[in-house]
């Protein structure tokens, strides 16, 4: 991948996750304020990532996410993919989404890299609440 800027490398039980930064692209912004706002508003950040199985089969996912951090648990076996607006839980070996997690409520900021304990999931969002979530059933 020399031509993707590398952001995180997770080590999971048997594979290695590498999520890359984005792919900005640059274009002129219009000098008028409600129209640059309108242009930002329409960009949408994509995230891709790269499942290495130990097997050494590759395979890439895009994700459309914004601040992202990964974190895997091993008691869960799974992959957090913390973002903006939420929490995807995936299944590293094979990169398959299992279950989104997303807020009605503003988070204050985004959702901080999550903790995983007892069937729970501890949640720091940006505004300073610590939440505890039940964790789905895999």
């Amino acid at each position: 991948w020399t031509d993707r800027r590398i952001q995180e490398v997770i080590s999971a039980r048997q594979s290695i996750v590498v999520t890359f930064w984005p792919e900005f692209v640059k274009q002129k912004v219009p000098k008028e304020k409600s129209k640059a706002e309108r242009r930002a508003a329409a960009q949408v950040e994509q995230r891709s990532i790269a499942f290495i199985h130990g097997s050494g089969k590759v395979r890439v996912e895009t994700l459309d996410v914004f601040c992202s951090a990964a974190r895997y648990a091993a008691d869960t076996r799974m992959l957090y993919l913390s973002h903006f607006h939420g929490i995807y839980l995936i299944q590293p070996t094979t990169g398959s989404l299992l279950f989104q997690l997303t807020t009605k409520r503003d988070s204050g900021g985004g959702i901080a890299p999550v903790d995983v304990r007892d069937n729970q999931i501890y949640v720091l969002a940006g505004n300073g609440i610590v939440y505890a979530l039940r964790h789905p059933k895999v």
